[in-house]
């Protein structure tokens, strides 16, 4: 990925054949979104994007397209907002494709397969069989991008927060998910991870666990997902970072004691924001275990980084 970049407003803008990390940002409130070049290693502005885009910004995995949730349509009313779609946009050509959002309940994170065929998206309706004040379920939809038919995988009782994501595995045969849960004797909402196969299946779960945030940065490999684990010692809770083989539940420790956790892990290293009580904190990349950190990212103190997301292959000529 090279480095470090720094990050001191807006880049200028410019066409991008394929990104290795695309960046939403704001400056002194003007949002934008930047994409790393994998062929000239500097950040150029994304032009022609909605006006409104969520803070979450996803790349393919080849890294020649975003997708976004923005308002998009005409609203069923004139008092009433734009309803949400979902855009593919092509970083090389500028061309859209739009899909409809919102369809099972808000789409709170979304991501494309590895072979751009399905679009992930994890989102909250409301339980038709339930009619208590807890309803909600976390699901997983999916919209076939040629067709644009849209089916529910799977689907929990359950919410989100500002941790939940949802992640394709390499090769497109998991999709591992993180959301809330209420836990009825701490009286309180937990995330919780679940890994789904394509058949609806649930390989993997476990409550107090999260995912890197980064659509394309949370598994090391086809069945080995990264996941922070937490645990109450002592009346603190305690985490632990590990990788986790999802198709025999086996855990292999990373980091023990975890105070940071990771935004993405890339090329078997991590990239994590530093812990330096800063509100502009410099990125960094280190081993699985924390160590040998090198700088990534500076960042300007007027610049606020919104959503972050790598691409796999960006650097593959096929």
């Amino acid at each position: 990925m090279g480095g470090p970049y720094h990050l001191t407003g807006v880049a200028a803008a410019g066409s991008v054949a394929r990104a290795a990390a695309a960046i939403r940002l704001a400056v002194e409130g003007v949002p934008a979104v930047l994409a790393l070049d994998a062929g000239r290693h500097e950040f150029v502005r994304v032009p022609g994007l909605p006006a409104e885009i969520a803070n979450q910004v996803m790349l393919s995995g080849d890294g020649r397209r975003l997708l976004l949730i923005a308002p998009h349509g005409t609203p069923r009313h004139p008092i009433l907002p734009k309803p949400t779609g979902l855009c593919v946009h092509d970083l090389a050509t500028g061309r859209q494709r739009w899909y409809p959002g919102d369809v099972d309940g808000r789409d709170v994170a979304v991501a494309l397969s590895p072979d751009g065929a399905l679009i992930a998206s994890l989102c909250t309706p409301w339980d038709p069989d339930d009619d208590s004040d807890d309803s909600g379920l976390a699901a997983i939809g999916l919209t076939d991008t040629v067709t644009g038919q849209r089916r529910r995988l799977w689907a929990t009782r359950g919410g989100h927060s500002a941790q939940s994501t949802i992640s394709w595995s390499p090769t497109g045969r998991y999709i591992a998910v993180t959301y809330l849960v209420y836990v009825a004797d701490r009286d309180d909402v937990y995330c919780q991870t679940s890994v789904v196969d394509l058949g609806g299946s649930v390989l993997w779960q476990r409550l107090d666990a999260e995912i890197p945030h980064a659509s394309n940065g949370a598994w090391l490999d086809e069945h080995r997902l990264v996941a922070g684990l937490d645990d109450i010692v002592d009346d603190e809770m305690y985490r632990r970072l590990v990788a986790v083989d999802v198709t025999t539940g086996q855990q292999h420790l990373l980091v023990d004691g975890a105070r940071v956790f990771p935004e993405a892990v890339h090329d078997s290293r991590f990239i994590i924001r530093e812990n330096t009580g800063r509100s502009d904190p410099p990125w960094v990349t280190t081993n699985l275990d924390y160590s040998r950190p090198e700088p990534l990212l500076m960042v300007d103190r007027r610049v606020t980084i919104c959503g972050f997301d790598i691409a796999r292959r960006a650097n593959s000529t096929h």
